[in-house]
C-alpha cells in the first residue's frame, strides 16, 4: 500500500514486481520444470497463505476470471501481468486489484494449484496426482517476528498434504488442515 508520493509508490511497484516474481513467477518456473519429473502418486503441495483466499480480491469480475474452471497457465499469467500493469500506471485500486501484491501473488498460487489439478484430472488421469494449496498459518520466522504460529503448527497442514493419509486434489487447505472454500465470498476466521 502506497500514499501518494513518489518515493512510496516507488517502493510499492519494486515490492509488488519482486512479490509477484518470486511468489508466483518463481513458483510456475520451478513447477514446470518438476512437472514431466513426477511419477505415479505424487503430491504437489503449493504454500498459499490467507492472503490467498479469492475474497481477498475487491473485483467480482476478477475472481470469476481466477476462479474460471477453464483458466490456462498462460491466461492465469496474462492475469498477474495485468495487475502489474495496473499497479505501474497507479490505476490497481480503481481496476479492482486492490492494494496488496502478496494478495494477488497466493491467490495466483491457489489458482495455479486448481489448473494444475485440472490437468492432472483430465490428462494425465492414471497418474493419480494430487495438487492443493495450503494456508499454513501466520507462522513465526525470522522474516516474520510477528507471526503467532509456530513452525512445527506452520508445517502440519503441508506434511499432511504431502505424506498424510487424504484424497484431496486441487483444494485449498487451511492450518488446522480442514478443507476451505476458496471460492466462498469471504475468508475464514478459524484459529
Amino acid at each position: 500500500m502506497y500514499t501518494e508520493t513518489p518515493e512510496n509508490y516507488n517502493n510499492f511497484l519494486t515490492q509488488a514486481e519482486d512479490t509477484i516474481a518470486t511468489d508466483y513467477f518463481g513458483l510456475l518456473r520451478v513447477s514446470e520444470a518438476f512437472l514431466p519429473l513426477l511419477r505415479k502418486d505424487a503430491r504437489i503441495v503449493n504454500v498459499s497463505s490467507s492472503a490467498g483466499h479469492l475474497s481477498r480480491l475487491p473485483s467480482t469480475d476478477l475472481r470469476s476470471k481466477f476462479s474460471s474452471n477453464t483458466l490456462t497457465v498462460s491466461q492465469l499469467s496474462d492475469l498477474v501481468n495485468q495487475y502489474l500493469k495496473a499497479v505501474k500506471n497507479k490505476t490497481n485500486k480503481e481496476d479492482g486489484w486492490g492494494e496488496r501484491s502478496y494478495s494477488i501473488a497466493k491467490i495466483a498460487v491457489s489458482a495455479l494449484t486448481r489448473v494444475y489439478q485440472r490437468y492432472f484430472n483430465t490428462e494425465k488421469v492414471d497418474m493419480n496426482i494430487a495438487v492443493n494449496s495450503v494456508h499454513p498459518g501466520y507462522v513465526l520466522t525470522d522474516l516474520n517476528p510477528t507471526g503467532d504460529w509456530s513452525i512445527e503448527e506452520g508445517a502440519k497442514p503441508i506434511l499432511y498434504l504431502a505424506i498424510g493419509e487424504n484424497n484431496h486434489k486441487g483444494l485449498y487447505i487451511w492450518k488446522d488442515c480442514s478443507v476451505v472454500d476458496w471460492l466462498g465470498e469471504t475468508t475464514p476466521q478459524r484459529h
